[in-house]
C-alpha cells in the first residue's frame, strides 16, 4: 500500500491509500504508458460517516477491495474534509483536487515486490522504496471507477457531478445518501427514536456544543453575534469506541460518530451540509414541505411529490445546488455525460432510506435510454445495455452496511460478484 498526501489546507494534510492489484505476473501487463509503467483500471472508494467521521480506513469494503485488486484494478481509498466546520464545498474542493492528482498524464506509483510493504508518498510523489525489485503502475484514465458507501455514495455522485475529463466509467453506490434529500428524514425534527433503534441525543448537551451552529439570543443580548461551529478542520477522525467496562460499552467514544444522526435528528443536516445557518436552509424547505403534505390528496400523491421536489429545489440558493444529486443527475444523463451507476442498497435501512437510492435510480430510468432493474432477493436480472445506465440491486430486510456484517460474504457472496462482474463488464467495454 502507498500512502500519498494530495493536498494540504488550512493546515491538515489530505491523503489517499493506493493498493496494488493481486494478480498473476503474466496478468499484471496493462497499456504501457510510460517507458516502464502499466496502466490499470482503478477504483476510487470514498468512505461513509455522514460526511462528519471517519477516514480511508474506516468501514473499508475487504469484499469490494479483494475483488476488484484479483481482477488487476489499483484500489483507492480516499480522504476529505469533515463536516463541522467544512461543509458540502469543501468537500467537492477536496474531491476535484484529489482528481485532478490521480488523472495527471504522468502520474505513477511505485510498489516493493513484497504486497505487505507500506510507501509513504509525499505531495509531489516522490516516495521511499528499499526494494529493488519494484512494480510500476499507471491509472488507465478512461477505465476509472468511483464508489463509496452511505455518504462516501455521496462523494461519488459529487464527483461524477464535478469531475468531467476525464469523466468516471462508472459509479457504484453502496446504500449511498443524497439520492432524494428533500425528504423528511432531512429536515424535521425527530421526537422519537428513527436511527437504528437507537436514542435520541442531547443536542443541547456541553460535548456538543463545539459541533453545532448557536443562533442569537436577542431575547437576553440585541448585540450577541451568531457562531458558528468550533470544531478543528481535520480530514482524519477514526472511529473508536469505549470498552467494555463503560456503563453502555462500545458506545462511541468518538464525538463525530454522533453528529450526522444529531444533525438528523434536529432536522438541520442540510444546514452544515451547505453551511447556510442563516438563514436556515433545512426550515426553508421544511415549511415547503409541511405545506405540501397538509394539502396533498391521496389520490395524487405521486404527482405532488414530483411538484414539491420541484419547488423545495428551485427554493434551494443556486451557489448550493452543485451539492444536490437530483438537481444536476437529470442534466448529466440528458447530455450523455452521466456514468453507468449501481445502486447496492438494503430495503430496510434507516440510516438512509432505500428511497434514496430508487429516487437517483428512477431519474436516469425516466431520462436516460436504457436501465437495468434487479431484486437481489428474487434472484431476478432484467439487463438493457446502453452507456448511458442504472442498476439498482434491492436486499430485502437488510439494515446499513449490512455488507459488512461477518456473515456477509456467506449470505451475499453471489450478489457481490454480481455487482463487480457488471462494473467490470462496464469498464472493459462489455456492457
Amino acid at each position: 500500500m502507498i500512502t500519498t498526501c494530495y493536498k494540504r489546507t488550512q493546515g491538515i494534510d489530505i491523503s489517499f491509500d493506493t493498493y496494488p492489484p493481486i494478480l498473476p505476473h503474466d496478468l499484471a501487463k496493462g497499456d504501457v504508458t510510460t517507458e516502464y509503467a502499466r496502466a490499470l483500471p482503478a477504483m476510487v472508494f470514498f468512505h461513509g460517516g455522514g460526511l462528519t467521521v471517519g477516514n480511508r480506513k474506516s468501514w473499508f469494503p475487504e469484499w469490494l477491495y479483494n475483488r476488484f485488486s484479483q481482477r488487476g484494478y489499483l484500489f483507492i481509498s480516499a480522504d476529505y474534509r469533515l463536516i463541522p466546520p467544512s461543509t458540502g464545498h469543501d468537500i467537492v474542493e477536496d474531491i476535484q483536487d484529489l482528481w485532478k492528482y490521480l488523472t495527471a498524464p504522468d502520474l505513477v506509483f511505485t510498489f516493493p515486490s513484497t504486497p505487505k510493504s507500506q510507501v509513504n508518498v509525499n505531495s509531489q510523489g516522490g516516495s521511499a522504496a528499499d526494494d529493488s525489485r519494484l512494480r510500476h503502475y499507471a491509472i488507465d484514465r478512461s477505465a476509472i471507477i468511483v464508489a463509496g458507501s452511505s455518504a462516501g455514495g455521496l462523494c461519488a455522485y459529487l464527483c461524477a457531478m464535478n469531475c468531467q475529463l476525464p469523466r468516471p466509467k462508472a459509479i457504484l453506490s453502496l446504500y449511498g445518501m443524497g439520492g432524494d434529500f428533500m425528504t423528511s428524514h432531512y429536515v424535521s425534527p425527530k421526537t422519537s427514536p428513527f436511527f437504528r433503534g437507537r436514542e435520541l441525543l442531547g443536542g443541547a448537551d456541553p460535548e456538543f456544543q463545539e459541533f453545532q451552529f448557536h443562533p442569537p439570543d436577542l431575547k437576553a443580548d440585541a448585540t450577541e453575534r451568531s457562531r458558528l461551529p468550533t470544531a478543528r478542520v481535520t480530514a482524519d477522525s477514526p472511529l473508536s469506541y469505549h470498552p467494555r467496562t463503560y456503563h453502555i460499552p462500545g458506545y462511541p467514544a468518538n464525538l463525530r460518530m454522533l453528529l450526522a444522526r444529531l444533525y438528523l435528528q434536529l432536522g438541520t443536516y442540510l444546514d452544515y451540509y451547505t453551511g447556510q445557518h442563516e438563514p436556515s436552509l433545512s426550515a426553508k424547505l421544511r415549511v415547503l414541505l409541511l405545506s405540501s403534505d397538509q394539502n396533498t390528496n391521496s389520490d395524487d400523491a405521486s404527482g405532488a411529490r414530483s411538484e414539491t421536489v420541484t419547488t423545495m429545489l428551485d427554493s434551494i440558493p443556486e451557489r448550493h445546488l452543485s451539492l444536490f444529486p437530483q438537481s444536476i443527475v437529470p442534466q448529466k444523463v440528458r447530455s450523455g455525460e452521466w456514468p453507468v451507476t449501481v445502486f447496492l442498497h438494503g430495503t430496510d435501512d434507516t440510516a438512509v432510506p432505500v428511497q434514496e437510492s430508487r429516487n437517483l435510480h428512477q431519474l436516469i430510468l425516466a431520462l436516460g435510454s436504457h436501465s437495468t432493474v434487479a431484486e437481489a432477493e428474487k434472484e431476478e436480472d432484467i439487463t438493457r445495455r446502453a452507456s448511458t445506465g442504472s442498476k439498482l440491486i434491492e436486499v430485502s430486510g437488510e439494515e446499513h452496511s449490512f455488507d459488512l456484517a461477518p456473515d456477509a460474504e456467506e449470505k451475499y457472496g453471489k450478489v457481490f460478484v454480481e455487482v463487480v462482474d457488471y462494473l467490470d463488464g462496464v469498464v472493459r467495454d462489455r456492457i
